[in-house]
């Protein structure tokens, strides 16, 4: 009865007074925009309205296939989606969503029309292409050609030979990829007008894949696993986000606990071929930086062998890695980011472990300007003994004490703070 109630004012609310249905005197554009938000099967569904709906479902400007975990339910929904297609006016699309959530034998015949429905999308000049397909399903065989693509997203999907060179989306600005395998054939990733980047949870299988997008703006990579990509110029990069997960490849305990020199570069989990840099050069001209990483990832100080300088870098947060072993990492880029502003410091681990015991470093000796730009310094951390190490390093490098902000955050899942004071 409450819901026969419910049904009824909203059937009042698009009318007049005199029972006039003032929804379907909206113009067609209005119409097709508003259903353009709906799943596709449910916007045929709209036909039987009225006759003034009955033809307004072939105009709307979105394609939206969503697959649920019945192995009849896909099969149902590709049959439907192929008498779709057939019918509907081939008209531009401002966006395709193509998503599964069966991993059964259902995903098997969805993955194979996926395809087919890509390619029409691409041919409808799509603007916004989302995939998402369970089990890692290999879509792209070759180059995307969409010349009025400005937004990609992939999910699960797996990615081989030329599947990631957009030289040909000259209109591409976003790319999203998440929980995708990029093989081994994957030499890189390649846009001249890419303009947003994020990459998650995905697998490098090669060593290394290339970034190469010369107009990013923005970047974030975080949680990979295997090898580190390597990034190229991007001399408009403003901010980037890097975030290595447990399961990277280029990892080893003996630069957590300083056994090894700074000549060394790695041990049997990783290569690194080549003299030149394979992240910070490609952030050489970022603003806005945040690197998260474990202790054990050699990346970094195998990258500051060739001296790369931060000339652009106004704010930068790291995490503990930068005080493993001898706080090289720290002072590096406390003596190569000439305009530094702001300085953050998250500090989970315990100095036991985050610095070998009696190691110095040589560099905090030596005598250096310091960004005479920078106005904060902030520390969080979870024990008091953490924050000493921190303060020893950061006096030797001569930063007054009046620019530190030191916190203790009481349960760092949370962000709680429990307690903020100036030094």
């Amino acid at each position: 009865m409450a819901d026969r109630k419910k049904c009824k004012a909203a059937a009042v609310a698009t009318t007049d007074g005199g029972g006039e249905d003032r929804i379907s005197a909206l113009p067609d554009e209005v119409l097709q925009r508003a259903l353009s938000f709906l799943p596709s099967r449910d916007v045929v569904r709209t036909c039987v309205l009225s006759r003034r709906w009955r033809h307004q479902w072939k105009s709307v400007p979105a394609l939206r296939i969503y697959a649920f975990d019945d192995c009849r339910d896909v099969q149902h929904l590709s049959d439907f989606v192929t008498n779709f297609l057939l019918r509907r006016n081939r008209l531009a699309l401002d966006e395709c969503d193509i998503i599964c959530f069966d991993e059964g034998d259902g995903c098997e015949v969805f993955r194979e029309n996926a395809r087919q429905w890509i390619r029409y999308a691409v041919s409808c000049q799509v603007r916004v292409l989302r995939v998402s397909v369970e089990a890692h399903t290999r879509l792209f065989g070759a180059p995307l050609k969409a010349q009025r693509l400005k937004r990609l997203e992939l999910f699960s999907v797996e990615l081989g030979a030329f599947s990631l060179d957009f030289s040909s989306c000259r209109e591409l600005e976003e790319l999203e990829l998440g929980g995708c395998i990029i093989k081994d054939k994957v030499k890189q990733i390649l846009s001249e007008s890419l303009r947003r980047l994020r990459i998650e949870g995905c697998d490098f299988f090669r060593n290394r894949t290339r970034i190469s997008c010369p107009n990013l703006i923005s970047l974030k990579i975080t949680d990979f696993t295997l090898y580190t990509p390597v990034l190229m110029s991007m001399p408009s990069l403003a901010s980037a986000f890097i975030r290595f997960g447990e399961h990277c490849a280029d990892s080893c305990d003996c630069y957590y606990y300083g056994e090894f020199g700074p000549d060394y570069t790695g041990c049997h989990h990783s290569t690194v071929k080549g003299n030149g840099t394979v992240l910070l050069n490609g952030l050489s001209d970022v603003i806005q930086l945040e690197l998260i990483s474990g202790a054990g990832v050699f990346i970094f100080r195998r990258d500051f062998r060739c001296c790369p300088t931060f000339n652009k870098l106004k704010t930068l947060l790291l995490n503990e890695w930068c005080m493993a072993a001898d706080s090289s990492a720290l002072i590096y880029f406390l003596q190569h980011s000439p305009v530094l502003e702001k300085l953050t410091l998250q500090l989970r681990k315990s100095p036991r472990t985050m610095v070998k015991r009696g190691s110095t470093n040589k560099n905090q000796n030596e005598k250096f300007l310091v960004s005479k730009h920078l106005k904060l310094v902030e520390i969080k951390y979870c024990e008091d003994e953490m924050v000493q190490q921190v303060l020893h390093v950061l006096s030797a490098c001569g930063i007054p004490s009046e620019k530190i902000i030191i916190q203790r955050i009481s349960s760092w899942a949370s962000g709680g703070a429990q307690d903020l004071r100036r030094l």
